[in-house]
């Protein structure tokens, strides 16, 4: 399994879009018993569009959601452009720390 990456644009932003799609991960998450390796990851607000990254064991668990937002295949994001939003705090651990691998 890849990584999934989903974008959201700033209209998105203000209808909470990226609450209710953190929101719905979270549920599936901790009902899954927080698996070590699921995590879901955003990009720095610096961009025209949010990005937010779901690692492949994010992708096993929240495959049905992600496709009801029109996820796309992506390496993983770069660490030093990005936020972990929900996962243990070793999925630092998944990301590259070149700039230069999927940031957008």
């Amino acid at each position: 399994m890849t990584w999934m990456r989903i974008m959201l644009a700033p209209k998105d932003i203000k209808t909470s879009k990226h609450f209710q799609l953190q929101d719905a991960f979270e549920k599936v998450f901790l009902a899954t018993v927080a698996p070590k390796d699921a995590a879901m990851f955003q990009n720095n607000s610096s961009y025209e569009e949010y990005g937010y990254y779901f690692s492949p064991e994010a992708v096993a668990i929240f495959s049905v959601s992600l496709a009801s937002y029109n996820a796309v295949e992506c390496g993983p994001p770069p660490r030093p452009e990005t936020s972990l939003l929900v996962g243990h705090a070793d999925a630092w651990d998944m990301l590259s720390s070149d700039a230069k691998t999927d940031g957008k």
